[in-house]
């Protein structure tokens, strides 16, 4: 059990670190012109 939740914990926190580098590079306006549906708000 205790795998488990480490698990689904460090997938959040790569996400959410991506998430932010995303946004300080100003990458969402590249992936959208890309035509990438990546909705980090989720």
């Amino acid at each position: 059990m205790m795998r488990i939740i480490l698990f689904l914990a460090t997938n959040m926190a790569i996400s959410v670190v991506i998430g932010i580098v995303f946004n300080l590079l100003g990458l969402s306006g590249v992936l959208d012109a890309q035509g990438v549906n990546l909705d980090l708000t989720s």
